[in-house]
């Protein structure tokens, strides 16, 4: 059974950033260490997503494979690489060289729906390339990848310490990234909502935090102010944060809650430290 949900200001959803960083690389974050096992899809991932219609089109996408076998891919606009359409995010297992997932969701801005389940079939070489079909209710997509070995640099927060401006649909937001790992999200949007009915005006505090293995941070935060939609109120969001240092860019994806009907809000960003 699928199930395909309209975004509404009664569906809970999600936080997705996408910052651009000008902050420069110091100390252990230059140091490579060898954190993924042998034979697993484990590390970061950069390629291309082609959707089935009505969505179609080549897109850039960027994620991560976890050590715990969940995975968090940010995909793009077809006309733009930079910005963010959408998310892909569930939990993998891999055996003889293949990634699989049945139970994938496909958070989508373009059509403001969720796309409930997807299934991902990659085969994979470690470190190298992981690549296959995504299968949807209505059609079946393609990605490809290769290993980002950003992934083997060791986490520092200082690396990524400063203050972004950016936005979310159009509105205006400052993230602050603290050289201990602790984040402020602030908005000037106000008393407003986006034109897809996306609720905004809740400012966030939170923190960053290493994994096990990995440049990949988990990230964990809660609205500190009177939100808009009051749902948002008290509850805290989980995921994950990781960087583009080629690129200059963070990326974050986090989720309030994952299990239907709980759904998470998205809340795109996109900024760039003055």
């Amino acid at each position: 059974m699928h199930m395909q949900r309209k975004w509404s200001s009664g569906v809970l959803f999600s936080l997705l950033f996408t910052l651009v960083l000008t902050a420069c690389s110091s100390g252990g974050g230059d140091s490579a260490t060898p954190v993924v096992p042998a034979g697993t899809a484990e590390g970061l991932w950069t390629g291309t997503l082609t959707h089935p219609p009505p969505l179609n089109g080549q897109r850039t996408v960027k994620g991560a494979v976890l050590d715990d076998g969940t995975y968090w891919f940010l995909y793009s606009t077809v006309a733009d690489p930079a910005l963010v359409a959408g998310a892909l995010q569930g939990d993998s297992s891999t055996l003889n060289g293949t990634f699989a997932s049945s139970n994938g969701l496909d958070f989508n801005n373009e059509l403001l729906t969720i796309i409930d389940p997807v299934t991902l079939t990659a085969p994979y070489v470690m470190q190298q390339n992981l690549s296959g079909t995504v299968t949807y209710p209505g059609g079946v997509g393609t990605f490809t990848s290769t290993f980002d070995p950003e992934y083997n640099v060791v986490p520092v927060f200082a690396n990524v310490a400063g203050t972004y401006e950016g936005s979310v649909f159009g509105f205006a937001h400052t993230i602050t990234v603290d050289p201990s790992g602790a984040i402020t999200v602030t908005t000037t949007v106000g008393d407003q909502s986006s034109p897809s009915g996306i609720e905004l005006g809740c400012d966030f505090n939170g923190s960053l935090s290493t994994r096990p293995q990995g440049n990949v941070y988990n990230i964990s935060f809660t609205p500190s102010n009177a939100c808009i939609n009051a749902n948002l109120l008290g509850r805290t969001f989980t995921g994950v944060a990781f960087f583009d240092a080629t690129a200059t860019k963070i990326y974050v994806l986090a989720l309030h809650r994952r299990v239907s009907p709980f759904y998470p809000y998205v809340f795109p960003f996109t900024g760039t430290r003055p």
